[in-house]
C-alpha cells in the first residue's frame, strides 16, 4: 500500500476563499481514502500564499523537505496551476521528486508524473498557467494605477498621525501632536534623531503598532514623509518580477504618482520644507567635516581639530568602577585612518592630535567661564553695550533715506493710477496695463519693505536708552551663575578648538576671538572683541 499525501493552495486569505480551502482539504480526504490502495498519511495546504514564488510557500517547502526523509510515496494536487504558476519550479519540483521515486497526480488535468508524456503536458499545462499569472498581475497594476491617479491611498494603516479607512486617510488626533513634536525638536530645538528617538522612549511615547522602540530610522522616516504636509507619493516600490514578487525602491524606473494638497495636513508646508533644507544642510556639514549631528551631548560638533581641521566624533566610553561613564572625543580623521602616515597614493592621511576627555573639556570650560564672570564680567557686559549702541548709531545715518524713499513710493502709486487712466480712455489695451501695473506694484513691494526696514530702525533709536539699559541687566542675569549646565555649553559655546588632550581654545558666541585654557591651570582672557555681525547686516544695506 502506498502512502499518499496533498497538497492544496488557496492565493488570497479573503474569507471566501479560506472557505475553499476547507473543501479542498475535505475532498481529498475523501478521494485518496475511497482508493484501498492507497493510505491517506497528511494534508499541506498554504493559506493566503501566491502561487508564483515557491519561498513564501511554508507547508509546499515542508511538503518537500518530508520527502527527502521517504515519509509518502504519492502527492495529490488538483491541477497544475495548484501546484505552481512557474514553470520552471512545476517541472523542477517534479523531476526532483521522480528521482526519489515519488508520484504527482493532477486529478483535474489527468496527469501522473510517472506517465512517458508527463513532462510534456505538465510543460504547457504549467505555461499557460505562467500566462495567467502574469495577465492577472498587469490587471491588478494597470488597477492600482488608475486608483492611485484618482487619490486612493494603497498601504497598510501603520503611519503614524493618519488613520487609512478603505484609501482614505483622515488625521488621528490623538497622535498628531507627537508628529508636531518630532518636527518641533528637529527643527526649532536642534536636535538630532538619535535625542529625539531617546526622549520619545523615555516619555514612554508609542508607535504606530503599540511598541515603545523608537530608532534613528523611524525619526527620519517622519520627517521625511510628504504625506504629513498633505502631499501624497506613491509607487515609490514597484515589482519588476511577476514571478518573484520581490520589491525594488523606484529610482525612476516607473512613474511616481504625485499629489498635492490630498488631504488634511499636520504639518504645514513651509515647517515640512524647512525640515528637508535642515536635513540637507546637516548631512553637507557630516560630508565636510565628518561631524555627525545629534545634539545628544553638550560638546556634540562643537570640538574641532587645530591639526587637521576636521571635527571630533564621539569615541570610546568606559564604564568606571562607580558606575558613572568615561566619556571621550576623538578626532574624526584619525578615527577614520589611524595616525598620520602616507597612503598607498603618497598622500598624508589620518591625525595625531590627542583623544580629549569629555569631562575635562567641561571642566575647563566650567572654569573658564566663573574666571570671566567673575574677572571680567563687567568687561564684557561694557563690550556688549559698546557694540549695540555702534549698531543704534549707524542705523541712524539710515534715515535721511526716508523721505527719498518716501518720494519714490508716492510716485510708484501715482504711476499706477496713471495706468488706469489711460486704459479707462484706451489709450493702451488691457494687456497692457496688466504687464504695467505688475511691473510698478512688485517694485512698489520693494519700496515698502525698505521703508519699513528704516522706520523700524527710527524705533530702535528712539528707545536706545531703554534698549540698553534692558540689555545690561539681562547680561547680568545671564553671567550671575555659578556652575554651567550642558543647556548653557550648547547655547553659549560656540566651538572649542582642540590643540592637545589638556590644551583647547574655546569660542564663545558672538566673540572672534578665542580665550585659551590649559587644564593644568593656565586660563587666558584674550581682549574681549565681540563681532559686530549686527553691524555688517546694517553695512551690507547702505
Amino acid at each position: 500500500m502506498k502512502r499518499a499525501v496533498a497538497y492544496c493552495r488557496v492565493s488570497t486569505d479573503k474569507e471566501n476563499q479560506l472557505h475553499s480551502l476547507e473543501n479542498q482539504k475535505k475532498y481529498f480526504d475523501e478521494y485518496i481514502s475511497n482508493d484501498k490502495e492507497l493510505e491517506f498519511v497528511g494534508i499541506y495546504a498554504d493559506e493566503g500564499i501566491t502561487g508564483t514564488n515557491i519561498k513564501k510557500r511554508d507547508e509546499f517547502n515542508r511538503m518537500i523537505l518530508d520527502s527527502k526523509m521517504g515519509k509518502f510515496d504519492v502527492i495529490f494536487t488538483k491541477s497544475v496551476s495548484r501546484f505552481a504558476r512557474n514553470i520552471l519550479d512545476s517541472v523542477g519540483f517534479v523531476r526532483e521528486l521522480k528521482q526519489r521515486n515519488i508520484e504527482v497526480r493532477f486529478i483535474t488535468d489527468g496527469i501522473k508524473s510517472f506517465d512517458n508524456d508527463a513532462e510534456l503536458r505538465l510543460g504547457l499545462l504549467a505555461t499557460f498557467a505562467q500566462d495567467e499569472s502574469r495577465q492577472t498581475s498587469e490587471k491588478v497594476v494597470n488597477g492600482q494605477s488608475v486608483s492611485m491617479k484618482n487619490g486612493v491611498v494603497f498601504g497598510s494603516n501603520t503611519m503614524l498621525g493618519y488613520n487609512i479607512v478603505k484609501g482614505q486617510m483622515t488625521v488621528n488626533e490623538d497622535e498628531a501632536p507627537i508628529i508636531r513634536s518630532i518636527f518641533h525638536k528637529y527643527l526649532i530645538e536642534g536636535k538630532g534623531a538619535h535625542l529625539i528617538a531617546k526622549e520619545l522612549q523615555e516619555e514612554g511615547i508609542k508607535t504606530k503598532r503599540g511598541g515603545n522602540k523608537w530608532t534613528n530610522a523611524s525619526v527620519y522616516k517622519i520627517l521625511k514623509n510628504e504625506k504629513y504636509c498633505g502631499d501624497l507619493i506613491q509607487q515609490k516600490t514597484y515589482t519588476p518580477d511577476f514571478l518573484s514578487h520581490s520589491k525594488k525602491y523606484n529610482k525612476g524606473e516607473r512613474e511616481f504618482v504625485k499629489i498635492e494638497n490630498h488631504h488634511e495636513p499636520i504639518i504645514d508646508k513651509e515647517t515640512f520644507n524647512k525640515v528637508q533644507e535642515e536635513m540637507a544642510r546637516r548631512k553637507e556639514k557630516s560630508n565636510v567635516d565628518g561631524s555627525k549631528h545629534s545634539n545628544r551631548y553638550a560638546l556634540s560638533g562643537k570640538l574641532k581639530c587645530a591639526s587637521c581641521g576636521c571635527m571630533y566624533v564621539k569615541g570610546d566610553n568606559r564604564k568606571r568602577s562607580d558606575g558613572t561613564i568615561r566619556r571621550s572625543w576623538i578626532c574624526a580623521e584619525k578615527h577614520k585612518y589611524g595616525k598620520k602616515h602616507i597612503n598607498s597614493q603618497n598622500d598624508y592621511i589620518g591625525c595625531d592630535n590627542d583623544n580629549v576627555n569629555n569631562d575635562i573639556v567641561l571642566n575647563s570650560f566650567n572654569q573658564l567661564m566663573k574666571k570671566i564672570t567673575t574677572e571680567d564680567k563687567q568687561g564684557i557686559v561694557n563690550s556688549t553695550i559698546k557694540v549695540i549702541s555702534s549698531i543704534i548709531k549707524k542705523s541712524a545715518s539710515l534715515n535721511t533715506d526716508e523721505e527719498r524713499i518716501c518720494q519714490r513710493k508716492e510716485k510708484l502709486e501715482s504711476q499706477i493710477k496713471k495706468a488706469i487712466t489711460l486704459c479707462i480712455n484706451e489709450v493702451i489695451t488691457e494687456d497692457e496695463l496688466k504687464e504695467q501695473k505688475e511691473q510698478l506694484e512688485n517694485e512698489l513691494i520693494l519700496v515698502n519693505k525698505e521703508l519699513e526696514s528704516i522706520q523700524n530702525k527710527q524705533e530702535l533709536l528712539n528707545n536706545k536708552e531703554t534698549l540698553l539699559q534692558n540689555v545690561e541687566k539681562s547680561m547680568n542675569d545671564i553671567l550671575d551663575f555659578q556652575n554651567t549646565s550642558d543647556e548653557i555649553c550648547k547655547e553659549v559655546l560656540e566651538k572649542v578648538v582642540v590643540k592637545s588632550k589638556n590644551e583647547f581654545d574655546f569660542y564663545i558666541k558672538g566673540y572672534s576671538t578665542p580665550f585659551f585654557k590649559n587644564y593644568d591651570g593656565v586660563i587666558s582672557l584674550t581682549p574681549l572683541v565681540l563681532k559686530n555681525v549686527f553691524l555688517d547686516d546694517v553695512n551690507s544695506q547702505r
